[in-house]
């Protein structure tokens, strides 16, 4: 995935990021978001879903997708659970275990691919 130096990284205090605000850093082990949140990374509509958080996260995005201190791929997943379902980033991660490398790749792949497209859209603003 490139990471263009030319774009400059936008700051926001946490508080502020939505994904914040809906309960994603918290704790949470229920076995039933975990399966949801594996149907999510699995579904064949994610990269649409990942796209719809890029816009409804439109503050934590821009945090997530200009600092090369984050890792954009694991919090566009994380992200995308959250705002579905309301899963928190351990339930996700506890998901992506229960994945297969070939599931993880493609996940993977889909989240790089929508991740390009917004720093080429951001870029061009």
């Amino acid at each position: 995935m490139k990471t263009n130096k030319n774009i400059k990284p936008i700051w926001e205090n946490y508080n502020n990021w939505e994904c914040y605000k809906n309960g994603m850093y918290q704790n949470g082990n229920d076995k039933e978001i975990i399966a949801q949140c594996y149907e999510i990374l699995t579904s064949n509509n994610l990269k649409e879903e990942m796209f719809d958080t890029t816009i409804t996260y439109e503050i934590a995005t821009k945090v997530n997708f200009t600092n090369r201190m984050f890792n954009p791929v694991s919090w566009l997943g994380q992200a995308t659970c959250n705002r579905l379902i309301n899963a928190t980033a351990q339930e996700v991660c506890n998901a992506w275990m229960s994945m297969s490398e070939e599931q993880q790749k493609k996940a993977n792949d889909i989240a790089k691919e929508v991740i390009e497209e917004w720093r080429k859209n951001y870029e061009n603003l």
